[in-house]
């Protein structure tokens, strides 16, 4: 099994220690790599959204193909 953990959050940053945190804290489920990624998008055009950020981190089991090409959060 992978693991995988996001977390939206409005008008503010994601606290990113935390975030890298939870994402460790999954290696269990996929010890054989871990990959992250934070991303904010402006909602300004759509009523009371503002701006959202975002953190993704996704730990990896590789049964299929061990390939460091299939590594994951993919970009």
């Amino acid at each position: 099994m992978c693991g995988l953990f996001l977390i939206l959050q409005r008008n503010g940053p994601v606290h990113a220690q935390r975030a890298h945190d939870a994402t460790r804290a999954l290696r269990h489920r996929g010890p054989d790599g871990i990959g992250t990624a934070d991303f904010h998008w402006n909602g300004a055009a759509m009523p009371g959204t503002g701006q959202v950020h975002g953190f993704i981190g996704h730990t990896r089991l590789s049964i299929q193909d061990p390939d460091q090409r299939s590594a994951q959060p993919f970009r």
